[in-house]
């Protein structure tokens, strides 16, 4: 060290080359912890059961699943509410359902072909996807009937906001349309030629939307200004559903009936996880309809011991009948 000190010529009082070396190595570490593509902001899913109706909490971390409820019918979709409870869409039935922690209980009813659902910015109205109705829905929480805010779409699937507050749709047989959330009208479509959307989330780490394609088992990322689209993940997730972003670079895809598939955007890297046995739909894990404390804020946000601790604790990865998960690197 102090053959370091002299050929560097450390004037600064007090100042040692392993002081340099622990600092850069401080440094490098929170670096780490705090980037945005390296921190998981959340490992427990939401998911529904629309086969058996059901919902499950889905622990990708050690790749457990807990049933949350029974539901009244065949859930679709599902999101939180601004009170923490679960909201869920029950397609057969034309309602909307809501699970407190202990009962369930029907908000309304006459929704048509309820699928799809996102809280609005307000947090007081959902927006539900009258599917094959090719209507969009609000819902203001409390309110005795939903009211059409669009009509004539079609089809209407995966409904999202990004972060400014922009309305997004997948409509018709293969078009993502940004939704006037004031008047129903559509602003501008992006048409995906021979695909077959579905599920629609925004992520904010790539600042892009990303649509699942049931005809090609891949995803579309669209930015939202919707002047391209772009095909990642191709043959590798079948039949793939709802799908959310985490907020931290990750998409999780309800594969339908099948398993939950994470797919890291900055690796190119699609991971096989928890199989959940009629899985249709996730909820969302970050902003809105997302838990109310969102899980994982402790680990973002609290002290730079646990950021730490968290960052460097292996993450068991889920280990299904067929042998362990399937990780595969994308050309």
């Amino acid at each position: 060290c102090w053959e370091l000190k002299r050929k560097f010529r450390l004037k600064r009082k007090g100042e040692t080359p392993m002081r340099i070396l622990r600092r850069g190595f401080l440094v490098g570490v929170l670096a780490l912890a705090f980037a945005p593509q390296s921190v998981r902001a959340d490992t427990i899913l939401y998911a529904t059961d629309f086969a058996n109706s059901r919902i499950w909490s889905v622990d990708v971390t050690n790749g457990t699943n807990t049933l949350v409820t029974q539901t009244p019918g065949r859930a679709d979709s599902l999101i939180f509410g601004p009170n923490g409870n679960l909201i869920y869409s029950l397609l057969d039935t034309g309602q909307l359902g809501t699970f407190n922690g202990t009962t369930n209980t029907i908000l309304v009813g006459g929704l048509g072909q309820p699928a799809d659902l996102t809280l609005e910015p307000s947090r007081n109205s959902v927006l539900i996807a009258d599917h094959l109705g090719g209507r969009i829905l609000r819902y203001v929480l409390g309110a005795p009937n939903a009211t059409t805010l669009a009509s004539g779409l079609f089809r209407v699937d995966g409904l999202t906001y990004d972060n400014s507050g922009k309305l997004f749709a997948v409509i018709g047989q293969n078009a993502v349309a940004q939704i006037d959330p004031l008047n129903g009208h559509i602003i501008k479509e992006r048409f995906l030629g021979g695909a077959r959307p579905d599920g629609i989330t925004f992520d904010p780490v790539s600042g892009a939307l990303w649509v699942s394609d049931r005809s090609g088992n891949a995803l579309f990322k669209v930015p939202t200004d919707l002047t391209s689209s772009t095909v990642f993940a191709a043959g590798l997730i079948p039949l793939p559903d709802g799908l959310e972003s985490d907020g931290s670079g990750n998409i999780f895809v309800a594969a339908s009936g099948t398993n939950v598939y994470e797919y890291n955007i900055a690796g190119n890297i699609v991971t096989q996880e928890n199989a959940v046995p009629g899985l249709d739909d996730l909820a969302p894990l970050t902003g809105l309809g997302a838990p109310t404390p969102e899980p994982g804020s402790l680990l973002l946000f609290g002290s730079g011991f646990l950021t730490i601790a968290g960052y460097f604790r292996r993450r068991p990865r889920t280990r299904l009948l067929s042998g362990r998960p399937k990780r595969r690197e994308l050309a």
